[in-house]
């Protein structure tokens, strides 16, 4: 059975579909090219990742190569690199396949504000994108830079470095998230605060649980119940629900007594609780499920599209991926199926364009 299996995977292969198909079967779906590769990645910056014959390279909008496969592995571009795994060991390349940072790593990962984390000798450290080291492997993990620092940990805390490699938070806490505008979640001694980026305690250390800011608030647990609050601590929504999710265009979704709905910022219930589940609002719409199945609602809380979907995701580009029956297919704003579900797996719309199997 698993001989099976292993062989299954290798003949389904990995295509790019244009985002002006029009409505109708596979035969409808304007294809970018037919089926070739073993694997690949989304558009990221005008350039996608392909797996071909066991190799990776990079191809362009129009489905030609730019930059031959010969890597083991290769990740998107990000601000103008891509990490690219040679001869065991990793790198960065530009657009035009030039090794501009040459493999030396045990791992590479994306680049964020100019810097990008790398792993050697099992430690993580920094480069830029000129391939100096700011901040030598010394960390035990560490996460990309958000609002110019980036949490480390060392020594089995964490804390936070600056763009040139510097301790600017001492590692001291039990766990710390990335800044969100302008401000940290950390944990001490089993609770959650906030901290500034000069490393101030802002908001006390009085929550079971938190997430970070989102639209100016940000969901924390205290005694077993969720609520928001604002960048100076207080409640904007007392904690009354079971579980959220964050705020997007101005609403988030909430549970309460084993159902879902939706919150205005000031807690006022704007869509009674009534699904199974629920997510974030994106270009005025919202994925919600009912009996296992999803559809759309909109802002307030009329139902755009029966749940009839296994599966549904965001919308990117103004197309939704959406699965049924098993296969997955594209769907517009107005709820209406582009592309019927003849796919085994799909990805967004990046630049226009699809990666589908």
């Amino acid at each position: 059975m698993k001989q099976l299996s292993a062989v299954l995977i290798t003949i389904i292969v990995t295509t790019y579909i244009n985002s002006d198909a029009e409505t109708g079967n596979i035969d409808n779906v304007i294809w970018l090219f037919k089926p070739v590769f073993d694997d690949a990645r989304d558009i990221s910056e005008g350039l996608a990742a392909v797996k071909k014959d066991g190799k990776w390279g990079y191809i362009n909008k129009k489905g030609k190569f730019v930059i031959e496969p010969q890597f083991e592995d290769a990740l998107d571009f990000q601000e103008g690199l891509a990490a690219v795994q040679k001869g065991g060991e990793w790198g960065f390349i530009n657009s035009e396949g030039k090794m501009i940072i040459t493999p030396r790593f045990e791992n590479a990962y994306y680049f964020s504000e100019g810097l990008a984390k790398i792993k050697k000798t099992g430690m993580y450290g920094y480069v830029n994108n000129d391939g100096r080291i700011i901040s030598e492997p010394q960390f035990d993990d560490a996460a990309g830079f958000c609002d110019g620092l980036a949490v480390v940990k060392k020594d089995g805390k964490w804390g936070y470095i600056n763009k040139y490699g510097k301790i600017i938070i001492s590692p001291r806490f039990d766990y710390a998230y990335c800044f969100h505008e302008g401000l940290a979640a950390v944990k001490k001694d089993k609770n959650w605060g906030y901290i500034n980026t000069g490393g101030k305690t802002v908001i006390e250390f009085q929550f079971s649980d938190v997430e970070s800011f989102s639209e100016g608030l940000a969901a924390v647990y205290k005694d077993k119940k969720c609520g928001f609050i604002d960048k100076k601590g207080k409640f904007v929504v007392e904690p009354r629900f079971t579980w959220k999710k964050d705020f997007s265009e101005d609403m988030a979704a909430v549970k309460k007594d084993g159902m879902w709905g939706y919150i205005d910022k000031t807690g006022r219930i704007v869509i009674e609780p009534q699904f199974d589940n629920a997510y974030n609002f994106y270009g005025g719409l919202a994925v919600v499920a009912k009996n296992e199945k999803r559809g759309f609602i909109n802002k307030k809380g009329t139902i755009i599209k029966e749940h009839q979907f296994d599966y549904v995701y965001n919308f990117s580009e103004e197309l939704a991926a959406v699965k049924k029956n098993g296969m997955y297919g594209y769907i517009n704003k107005e709820c209406n199926i582009v592309i019927e579900p003849c796919f085994v797996e799909t990805g967004d719309f990046f630049e226009g364009i699809a990666r589908v199997r």
